[in-house]
């Protein structure tokens, strides 16, 4: 009979959730067989919801992580994974007593064997020995996109993999000039013009502003006289 996997977040268990976080709470939830980058049965905790509710609105962070990761309702459930007994260890094999050697006789006489020599490895052969390669888990490539607008607004986002991990955000543009400097050459090329453009139609508008607020008290000064 094929066992029955976790149960994916109701809408009713989303607004449960919800409700938690309004009170300040963070509730637990465990990341189901479909959650992706994670270990299924992994547990988390909800620290935020997205509006609207679709897609991977759900902000949690993985227990042990300080990450804040997004997924769907189909990625993580509240049904607690049972624990897995740790089945007992085999009992080691009684090792059988060695036979009693028996002394060769030639002419009733004892021959005595001689222990052949155990090679010693010096400290050089020793260094030699090539290390056991441990396998380790491939990192995931992060993708960071900066985004700029003709009015000089600039947004930034993150990507591990293909999953977006931060959607886009506002960020100053001294913030991004200071990146660009300490990354240099076309990088600090690129930015810097975009920013100088963006501030060159900044003063022009604001040159406009100012004329039309000096035209506008001129003609209020004239209706007063």
């Amino acid at each position: 009979m094929p066992t029955r996997g976790p149960s994916p977040l109701s809408v009713a268990q989303v607004e449960h959730v919800r409700a938690e976080l309004d009170a300040g709470r963070t509730p637990m939830v465990w990341f189901t067989p479909a959650a992706v980058g994670v270990d299924a049965g992994r547990s988390a905790k909800v620290v935020s919801l997205t509006e609207p509710y679709e897609g991977d609105f759900i902000q949690v962070r993985p227990t042990g992580s300080h990450d804040e990761l997004s997924f769907s309702t189909n990625e993580l459930t509240m049904d607690k994974p049972a624990r897995r007994r740790k089945e007992p260890e085999p009992a080691p094999a009684p090792t059988p007593e060695p036979a009693p050697e028996k002394p060769d006789v030639v002419d009733e006489l004892l021959v005595v064997r001689e222990r052949p020599t155990r090679k010693r490895t010096t400290p050089q052969e020793q260094n030699t020995t090539p290390p056991a390669t441990r396998s380790r888990k491939q990192p995931t490539p992060i993708t960071v996109t900066l985004s700029s607008t003709a009015d000089g607004e600039w947004t930034v986002e993150v990507q591990a993999g293909s999953r977006r991990t931060v959607k886009p955000q506002s960020v100053g543009a001294g913030s991004v000039a200071a990146a660009a400097r300490a990354l240099g050459g076309e990088i600090e090329s690129a930015i810097e013009g975009a920013i100088a453009a963006a501030r060159e139609r900044q003063q022009a508008r604001v040159d406009q502003l100012e004329a039309e607020l000096a035209a506008a008290r001129q003609a209020l000064n004239e209706l007063a006289e």
